[in-house]
C-alpha cells in the first residue's frame, strides 16, 4: 500500500502584501509576481515600521503552516517567519491572517 504526502506549496488564504522598503511600488510589484504563482493577494499597502532588509513572512496564531506554503512559494528569496506584530496586523488590517513584507 502506497500513501502519498500531499505538500500545499501555496497558501490557501488570502495574504496582505507590505513594502516597509524604500523602494515605491516593491508591494506591489512582488504581489503581481505571487498572483502569477497562483496565491491569493487580500491587499497590498505600506508598513511604515523599521524591519531588516530582506523578506518576512507574518502570521497569526494558527496559521504556521500557511506561512511554510507562502515560504515554498518564496524558497529563491529565503524569507524568515515569525508571528505577526501588531503594527503589521494594523497594516494589514484586522481580518488577514497572512501577511509578506519586503524591506
Amino acid at each position: 500500500q502506497v500513501t502519498h504526502r500531499v505538500i500545499q506549496t501555496t497558501p490557501s488564504i488570502p495574504v496582505a502584501v507590505l513594502n516597509a522598503s524604500k523602494t515605491p511600488g516593491a508591494a506591489g510589484k512582488l504581489a503581481k509576481q505571487l498572483r502569477g504563482r497562483g496565491v491569493k493577494i487580500a491587499t497590498v499597502g505600506n508598513l511604515n515600521s523599521s524591519r531588516p532588509p530582506g523578506m518576512l513572512i507574518l502570521y497569526a496564531p494558527g496559521y504556521r503552516s500557511e506561512a511554510a506554503a507562502l515560504a515554498h512559494t518564496l524558497a529563491a528569496q529565503r524569507p524568515a517567519i515569525q508571528p505577526i506584530d501588531p503594527a503589521a496586523q494594523a497594516a494589514a488590517g484586522s481580518k488577514i491572517r497572512l501577511a509578506l513584507v519586503i524591506a
